[in-house]
């Protein structure tokens, strides 16, 4: 994989520098171009990254065999809410 990316990057270095270019044209300082690229870019596409595998982690396929659990772990097959069946508790 890495030599995949080291001759992408050798033969199109000419197209990813101007794009680079272009994409950071409005900084004129370089030392803050550096750092623009270097620390802010990076911290947002890990950012990105993270959220999009916590999503995809988290996601779960609803079973409709599975019980219905309220805020109080109790089972309920009856569609209403954890609030809903502790007014009915108290009753």
């Amino acid at each position: 994989m890495k030599w995949a990316v080291g001759l992408f990057m050798y033969t199109f270095s000419a197209t990813v520098g101007e794009i680079g270019m272009a994409a950071t044209h409005w900084i004129i300082d370089p030392d803050n171009r550096l750092i623009f690229v270097m620390v802010v870019t990076p911290l947002i596409m890990n950012a990105f990254q993270f959220w999009v595998q916590d999503s995809f982690l988290k996601w779960k396929i609803k079973n409709e065999n599975e019980p219905k659990y309220n805020q109080y772990n109790r089972v309920h097959d009856s569609g209403e809410s954890g609030v809903q069946m502790l007014a009915m508790e108290k009753k």
